[in-house]
């Protein structure tokens, strides 16, 4: 339970518009969630990743793609590898 409304997709909002205040961003945002509590964000970002943790569950969440937890590292190292470019390469284990 929280004490006031919690929504990240307003928070989103909040961080994108305080980078856009002390730096030029260009292309597309992404945003990475494993839960529903992520579906605002999810739906605000230009690029929507569902992170899989457990194969037991599977949340139906907003998201575009998906990747298990176990493959993150391997994908953050192809991103920062194609200069932050995402591609839906990327995804593929």
């Amino acid at each position: 339970m929280y004490i006031t409304k919690v929504s990240k997709g307003d928070a989103f909002e909040i961080v994108v518009s305080k980078l856009s205040q002390i730096s030029d961003i260009t292309g597309q945002i992404m945003y990475l969630g494993d839960s529903e509590n992520d579906d605002p964000a999810f739906r605000k970002s230009d690029v929507s990743i569902g992170v899989s943790s457990d194969d037991r569950l599977s949340p139906r969440l907003d998201y575009t793609y998906t990747i298990k937890f176990e493959n993150l590292p391997s994908f953050f190292n192809r991103l920062v590898d194609n200069n932050y470019i995402f591609s839906e390469s990327l995804l593929t284990f």
